[in-house]
């Protein structure tokens, strides 16, 4: 803060590590833990921060970064970093990642707010197509709260027996079949 400097905080979560967990293993997963955060450690400077939060999750906190463009570079340099194959227990597996970037201060000066935005973003990829990277955008939290009422609404109405289901039958004209 007091030399004016962005911070970026990148949330990433592995795409498929469940699929190699349950295939191979816990110990084969954990391999593929250990690699990963080779290859994160050797994308990012050494003043910069790469921490496993749990399962799947790594964080990576970019300090003293002249502008957000530098966080984007970062992040192509990870998702690269990620693309080839994993070699665990003899087999090759791809293992990309979903990455949700927060920035301080611009997106919150409290790590509890950047850990939260750059979750948000983070499902925005992977809700749209994984192995990639998104920037929080604020409108995605009041979709997030959209979403969070919608389901809701939804929960109470069944609950309350307020929906019905009705159905209506198609017939093809030319056979007359249902």
């Amino acid at each position: 803060e007091r030399r004016r400097r962005v911070v970026g905080l990148i949330l990433l979560a592995l795409d498929r590590f469940k699929v190699i967990n349950d295939t191979l293993g816990h110990g084969a997963g954990d391999a593929l833990l250990r690699d990963v955060a080779r290859r994160l450690m050797g994308s990012v400077r050494k003043d910069d921060t790469v921490a496993r939060l749990g399962g799947d999750e790594f964080a990576v906190i970019l300090s003293d970064v002249a502008q957000p463009g530098d966080v984007a570079r970062i992040a192509r340099l990870i998702l690269n970093a990620l693309a080839p194959p994993f070699a665990v227990m003899g087999r090759e597996f791809h293992v990309g990642a979903s990455l949700g970037i927060s920035l301080f201060p611009l997106d919150g000066s409290e790590i509890d707010v950047l850990l939260k935005n750059a979750d948000v973003a983070m499902y925005r990829v992977k809700e749209t197509g994984r192995s990639a990277y998104q920037f929080f955008e604020p409108e995605m939290t009041a979709e997030s709260v959209r979403q969070l009422a919608l389901e809701h609404d939804l929960r109470r109405a069944l609950e309350g027996d307020e929906l019905r289901v009705l159905f209506q039958p198609q017939e093809t004209m030319a056979t007359g079949r249902l």
